[in-house]
């Protein structure tokens, strides 16, 4: 069982994932490449890849070209 975490004012209230919250972290600064996203974390790239389309479903994050991710307001 994952544990979820309630963060607020972010994703208007929504439950995050641990690794959610990690990669919303590491997006505060900018923008950021894939690898550099996989590398930070530390989780496999498939992993990964389903994480950052969870959260683009959900309205966290944004991909721009080139497979560089980042967070919406």
């Amino acid at each position: 069982v994952k544990k979820r975490v309630r963060k607020e004012g972010i994703a208007e209230n929504r439950d995050l994932l641990p690794e959610e919250e990690g990669i919303l972290n590491l997006l505060e600064g900018s923008p950021l490449f894939i690898d550099t996203i996989i590398q930070e974390t530390k989780l496999l790239p498939a992993r990964i890849n389903a994480i950052l389309l969870d959260m683009e479903i959900k309205g966290l994050i944004g991909q721009g070209p080139g497979k560089i991710f980042y967070k919406k307001n």
